[in-house]
């Protein structure tokens, strides 16, 4: 699990859940290998081009509409476009498998999708081919069966890396650096995850430990410590540190809307409605400031912005706030996904008018 990410933020996806998962032996496409050609769509965002510019680093970036995971991305890779831009890099979004999705979507919806997140999207972004050549010439020829899914193209045209978008600031540091090694790091990749989760672990033992195995990792594995802020914040506030928690967590909800990303806003809430390592307070106006954002940067016609505030708002015990959403993510979502949605919604209900007893 490369982080903590709501079920809820974009729940036509806790129902179709998304991770990278890779069968090896039946791969026959790995890192070192000459990167299949480019056979892209319609582009709907940014630069077209049509060939790995020569000298340059390109990240190629598979997605789908109906990932969450995916969706979580967006700010994650257009930060890395920007840091890198003068450098030369080129970060390429793919949509891909949408009629794997609850909602299969067409060009014209797409596009739609990807105009309403413009924000969050600063990279070229295409489609598949309707023949899903790059689905089949790069995922399935990697034993991929699920997104996202992120390759590394180096100056040669050579596939640099293979591997989930969470650990891709530390492939870029090192690929620029000189120092990447194809063989070798991926194993260095699972060194700075391991070491990132066990710094987070420090919590339970006090909150000076924990801080200080925070600081260690952070300055050995800056880029990758920075995408586990999530799961840093959730052990300080199963662990009882609750007051440095929730200034992390106005932190990261900082970083959420200036990024404008409302998955990352639940981030700060998600830790709270944790039934099984819950804090020993709930910051109920942090939490009701973090379903303004969602609210702020959801896109209206996303029912996954709606369930996330009726979680939030059942968890709080505000039902008619709650109400509202939960119909207005029925409205918004397919009638084949409702008998599931409503049965979730009935849980959080029954939570929440026991919690009120």
């Amino acid at each position: 699990m490369p982080s903590l990410r709501s079920a809820a933020c974009c729940l036509l996806l806790a129902f179709a859940p998304a991770v990278v998962a890779q069968d090896t032996a039946r791969a026959r496409l790995a890192a070192g290998d000459p990167a299949p050609a480019l056979q892209c769509g319609a582009f709907l965002r940014g630069e077209a081009f049509e060939a790995f510019p020569p000298g340059r680093v390109t990240v190629v970036e598979f997605w789908a509409t109906w990932c969450g995971p995916c969706i979580g991305a967006f700010p994650h890779l257009s930060a890395l476009q920007r840091e890198y831009r003068e450098r030369g890099l080129t970060v390429l979004g793919v949509d891909v498998w949408e009629e794997k999705g609850p909602v299969v979507r067409g060009e014209a919806e797409v596009r739609k999708f990807v105009e309403a997140r413009a924000a969050q999207l600063a990279y070229s972004v295409a489609l598949d081919r309707e023949d899903g050549a790059m689905a089949r010439n790069w995922l399935e020829a990697a034993g991929l069966r699920g997104i996202p899914a992120t390759f590394v193209v180096d100056g040669a045209g050579k596939l640099a890396w293979i591997g989930h978008p969470d650990a891709l600031a530390l492939v870029l540091q090192e690929l620029y650096a000189g120092t990447w090694d194809v063989q070798a790091g991926p194993a260095r990749l699972e060194a700075a995850r391991a070491a990132v989760l066990a710094a987070c672990e420090r919590y339970a033992e006090s909150l000076a430990a924990g801080e200080a195995a925070w600081k260690e990792v952070s300055t050995r594995y800056p880029s990758y410590a920075a995408r586990f802020l999530d799961r840093r914040y959730a052990e300080m506030l199963a662990n009882g540190h609750t007051e440095a928690g929730y200034a992390l967590g106005r932190e990261m909800l900082a970083r959420a809307k200036a990024g404008h990303d409302s998955i990352a806003a639940m981030d700060v809430v998600t830790p709270m409605m944790d039934t099984e390592r819950p804090p020993k307070t709930i910051d109920r106006a942090l939490a009701l400031e973090v379903a303004g954002v969602v609210y702020e940067l959801g896109d209206p016609t996303d029912p996954g912005r709606h369930i996330s505030l009726v979680q939030i708002h059942y968890f709080l015990g505000n039902l008619e706030e709650a109400a509202e959403h939960r119909e207005l993510a029925l409205q918004l979502s397919p009638p084949e996904v409702h008998e599931r949605m409503n049965a979730w919604f009935e849980r959080l209900e029954e939570q929440a008018l026991a919690a009120q007893k």
